[in-house]
């Protein structure tokens, strides 16, 4: 054995990265559902090529909250919604202009459809790595809650709604 020379470890082979890959598709398949192999693989992809956004996700530019519960990301969710209404709140107490509510408005729906992608990104890799064992338990923890989602919907409509009817 020559001292000179360091002892570098061979690589992965690239069988074994193969099988790491595709075994990783395979959660996420199981876990996202349908959706993943016609649009968040190639997002998905995007994001691990250390390309700073995965792709505009118009859904979630569009309805934003009820996309981060259909996607089951309750906890983003609800944070947003607080958001909105915290914001709310303070816009009529120091009695923000229309024009700049509207300008916010579509500031963080940008936002969130910029981000959609890597944010669903990072909370399907969590679930992976912290709390799903196998295909079958990321199909069960995985997929979407349409239910919930439609439900959302439903009392956003109600809401703007009672706000024309009473407010108007």
């Amino acid at each position: 054995m020559d001292l000179e020379k360091p002892v570098i470890p061979p690589p992965f082979s690239e069988s074994e990265s193969v099988t790491h890959q595709s075994k990783k598709d395979e959660l996420y398949a199981a876990f996202i559902g349908k959706k993943y192999q016609s649009y968040y693989q190639e997002k998905f992809q995007n994001l691990e090529a250390l390309k700073p956004k995965g792709g505009f996700n118009i859904a979630a530019f569009l309805i934003g909250p009820i996309w981060l519960f259909y996607r089951k990301m309750y906890a983003y969710g609800f944070i947003y919604i607080a958001f909105m209404i915290i914001y709310g709140i303070f816009a009529d107490f120091v009695e923000i202009s229309d024009s700049t509510d509207r300008a916010i408005s579509i500031a963080v729906a940008v936002t969130l459809g910029l981000s959609g992608n890597g944010l669903y990104k990072n909370f399907v890799d969590k679930k992976l790595t912290t709390s799903v064992r196998g295909i079958e338990e990321a199909q069960e923890k995985g997929g979407t809650n349409p239910v919930l989602a439609w439900s959302l919907f439903v009392l956003i409509i109600l809401l703007i709604g009672v706000g024309i009817f009473y407010g108007g």
